[in-house]
């Protein structure tokens, strides 16, 4: 399997399965008063063979979003390994399902939350890749405190499941973000 294929992969997960939430203030959200809010996080994202029985790459991530719940959307700075990205959530009306593509367009689908609580809502997401290695990336994220831990599953165009994703992040201060970025 082509190392860039998993790295694209592995981002794409990452990009899709956060919560929003601010480190200090995780139930305003949907304040209108306060603005956008930040949510900063670090970890690992481990990509497997579907069975989990290869390891294809690990890598560590770090993310930054900015969650504004006046204009219904999300955008997420992302570093995964070394690769950097921006991926744009906008809120469908009267729903909890945002559409979700990156700056390149190299996927677009959707994440679904499971209530209002932005801050630390489970979620599904549904997205199709495009470009070298299309296909589809779907799965799951599930907050326990204040990990974050995700599974997803990258499916070629025939729908077989060609690698599984495992991410698990913790919410960290913004002192902390900025001290693991790279200099």
């Amino acid at each position: 399997m082509h190392l860039r294929f998993l790295h694209t992969t592995a981002t794409l997960c990452l990009l899709t399965f956060l919560g929003c939430s601010n480190n200090e203030a995780t139930d305003d959200t949907g304040n209108e008063e306060t603005g956008p809010q930040f949510q900063y996080l670090q970890g690992t994202s481990e990509t497997t063979s579907p069975n989990g029985a290869v390891t294809y790459e690990e890598v560590d991530v770090l993310a930054k979003k900015t969650i504004d719940s006046i204009a219904g959307t999300i955008v997420e700075d992302t570093l995964h390994g070394d690769e950097a990205r921006k991926t744009f959530f906008t809120l469908q009306p009267g729903t909890l399902t945002f559409d979700v593509t990156d700056e390149e367009n190299s996927f677009s689908g959707t994440v679904t939350f499971e209530s209002d609580d932005w801050a630390k809502s489970n979620l599904t997401y549904d997205l199709e890749l495009f470009g070298q290695y299309p296909g589809t990336l779907t799965g799951t994220g599930v907050w326990e405190d204040d990990t974050y831990m995700t599974d997803k599953e990258f499916a070629d165009p025939e729908g077989v499941v060609q690698a599984r994703t495992i991410e698990e992040l913790t919410l960290i201060s913004e002192e902390e973000y900025l001290a693991a970025l790279p200099e």
